[in-house]
């Protein structure tokens, strides 16, 4: 996935201006307050912590900073491309996507962003998932 988000950032003219990281969303090798911009995508169902994951990202977003995480298996195509790909992996995909696992809905994380003290975030839910967004005040 880091490869694959470098790749995209090169293609779309952003290389010099994004850095991709791999990392524990619980301890983020970085600085308090130095990101204007963090996307995770498909990583929420992994967070063991999730008001200690929260809060992490919290504390490296700048001032007017913007923290982006999705949960579910995006737009139809890319869902149908899973599907199929984890049929052919595990059994229990066999009949369509398995139950969500649990505390990966937008409810427990609304909890746990009020656990994690943070002031300003929303839950958009779609179709194929939801997406968290959370803003540092500028």
């Amino acid at each position: 996935m880091v490869r694959a988000a470098r790749e995209h950032a090169a293609l779309v003219g952003l290389a010099a201006r994004v850095t991709v990281l791999a990392g524990d969303v619980h301890a983020l090798p970085l600085g308090d307050g130095c990101i204007d911009l963090v996307v995770s995508r498909g990583s929420l169902m992994f967070w063991e912590d999730l008001p200690r994951a929260f809060a992490e990202l919290y504390r490296v977003l700048a001032p007017g900073g913007l923290a982006v995480c999705g949960g579910g298996l995006g737009p139809p195509e890319i869902r149908e491309g899973i599907c199929r790909e984890m049929a052919l992996r595990d059994a229990r995909w066999r009949n369509g996507v398995p139950a969500p696992r649990p505390g990966t809905d937008p409810d427990r994380h609304a909890v746990a962003l009020r656990a994690a003290g943070i002031p300003d975030w929303n839950i958009t839910r779609e179709d194929t998932g939801h997406w968290i967004a959370l803003r540092k005040p500028a």
